[in-house]
């Protein structure tokens, strides 16, 4: 009987153990019991890439899990995925090597920020976790996006989200392919893009030629200081 047991055991390979990357405490609100929140990675099998993960646990309460099977890159540390942000989100950002972004909302309910490794030319993997009135997790967002700022843009009080899901590919001296910021609001426990909010603050901070990046579409930035102009390609 010994040697059949043998052979199940080898036909059936132990599971890569979960191994913590960081913990973090997090409230979802002022005085509310603080939730544990645990950022996973572990190998995958000799024929697949490694996972991650993010977990919260919460007193009384089902665990809340989110994973990313993107790829062997793993999860970044706030202060890298922010370096294109601005001044007043990276004054929020943790001056550690911490993982873990929190954020307060407008209803001061707390929005939470992991950075997935960015491949190839591609921005870093934004999720976003929120949290609904009786405190439990909801996945906001979960793309590609560069990170530019959490902000109200239309003074309704609710921050929006602004980032890049794209970056401008240089295409010659002071000139780069034309890759938009796009603005969501986030609300009802998901993010909506917003093109007039879009619009308005890419015309402000960049040039609007329509809400979809573009190879076709030039944008020059020479001398520095002047307005960018869009040249479409022949």
């Amino acid at each position: 009987m010994l040697l059949p047991l043998l052979l199940l055991l080898q036909s059936h390979p132990s599971v890569p153990a979960w191994k913590v990357l960081e913990r973090a405490q997090v409230a979802w609100r002022a005085g509310a019991p603080r939730y544990e929140l645990i950022l996973e990675e572990r190998d995958g099998a000799a024929d697949a890439d490694p996972e991650h993960r993010i977990r919260i646990r919460m007193p009384g309460r089902r665990e809340f899990v989110v994973v990313d099977s993107r790829g062997p890159g793993p999860y970044v540390p706030v202060r890298e995925a922010l370096r294109g942000a601005d001044h007043d989100l990276l004054a929020r950002a943790p001056r550690d090597s911490s993982h873990v972004l929190q954020l307060r909302g407008s209803d001061g309910a707390v929005v939470v920020a992991v950075f997935g490794y960015a491949y190839a030319s591609d921005p870093y993997e934004l999720t976003l976790i929120g949290f609904d009135s009786s405190g439990h997790p909801r996945l906001l967002f979960r793309q590609e996006l560069a990170l530019k700022n959490l902000v109200d843009l239309d003074g309704d009080g609710r921050p929006e989200l602004v980032g890049r899901p794209s970056i401008p590919q240089n295409m010659g001296k002071c000139a780069a392919t034309y890759d938009p910021y796009a603005v969501y609001h986030l609300a009802a426990g998901k993010a909506r893009y917003d093109v007039r909010l879009s619009k308005r603050y890419n015309e402000a901070h960049y040039v609007w030629a329509g809400p979809e990046a573009s190879e076709a579409i030039e944008v020059r930035g020479c001398p520095p200081g002047a307005r960018r102009v869009v040249r479409r390609q022949e």
